[in-house]
């Protein structure tokens, strides 16, 4: 399976700047991506905090959620 490498850049000043680059660059990465960005930023916290990084894991809770019946 080949991996698709995406390259995006832009120069812009601060003045200028807006949200239209982030926007643009998370819509074309696939959920995948997404979801490896988000782990390595939770894991960046853990090493920020001072924890070693490999306890890090999902939250395991649910709700159940039932329609009342009339």
């Amino acid at each position: 399976m080949s991996k698709k490498i995406l390259i995006m850049s832009r120069l812009t000043s601060l003045k200028n700047c807006d949200k239209m680059f982030d926007i643009e660059f998370w819509s074309k990465s696939g959920v995948e991506k997404k979801f490896i960005a988000a782990w390595k930023m939770t894991k960046e916290v853990d090493l920020i905090r001072g924890k070693n990084g490999t306890q890090s894991r999902l939250q395991r809770s649910f709700s159940l959620i039932r329609k009342r019946e009339s």
